[in-house]
């Protein structure tokens, strides 16, 4: 496990970011997956994050291997101007991967293609680092999407067009009789999730003692 790294990214991040925030709830998001209301899911996760500019959703089927993109400017506005209001951002979002991934995964994986918008917009140093991008989801209140995103039930939802997947899920079922398989879907191993998530627990209590 990176545990330096993680930890140091965290720290760094959250003093940027005003500190750790309290987890997003996700009742309202498990309607609206339940419903395929992608667009009510991206709209939700956006408004959490407070990433309040005008954003285009692209329904894509690709050859690549990503879930998720976004584009955005390559010289982008503060974060909370006006300006920033005013700017244009594509999310791009792969419609195989919207089909077979559980609720938590498509959630995280939204609010990770977002937290790239937020740390370019505050000129951060980590805006172009991908596990920066996870562990800002994160902090700003999606820690444990990502606990719950990165498992897959054998029985349920899988990528059907991943073969790789598909020979880990009957290896799983025919020879260890797993209930879970353990895909991760982003940058950072379980354990690193794990370990993310208890540091940004404490970090969050001192917050609420120093206040």
């Amino acid at each position: 496990m990176r545990r330096a790294l993680i930890e140091g990214h965290i720290r760094k991040l959250s003093d940027s970011l005003g500190g750790i925030r309290p987890p997003v709830t996700g009742e309202i998001l498990y309607v609206l997956h339940a419903k395929k209301d992608f667009a009510g899911m991206v709209k939700y996760i956006a408004r959490a994050l407070k990433v309040n500019c005008k954003i285009r959703i692209d329904y894509v089927n690709c050859t690549d291997d990503a879930n998720a993109k976004i584009g955005y400017p390559e010289h982008i506005s503060p974060f909370g101007t006006r300006e920033f209001r005013n700017t244009k951002v594509t999310l791009y979002l792969h419609q195989a991967f919207l089909r077979a991934a559980p609720c938590d995964m498509v959630i995280f994986a939204i609010a990770h293609e977002f937290s790239h918008v937020v740390l370019a917009s505050i000129g951060h140093e980590l805006k172009s680092d991908e596990v920066a991008a996870d562990l800002t989801a994160m902090i700003l209140g999606f820690r444990y999407f990502y606990l719950s995103g990165n498992r897959y039930d054998k029985e349920g939802n899988q990528f059907e067009t991943d073969i790789f997947l598909k020979l880990w899920r009957e290896f799983n079922k025919r020879l260890l009789g797993h209930v879970y398989i353990h895909v991760t879907c982003g940058y950072l191993t379980m354990e690193e999730i794990q370990f993310g998530c208890s540091l940004m627990e404490e970090i969050e209590k001192t917050q609420h003692k120093n206040k």
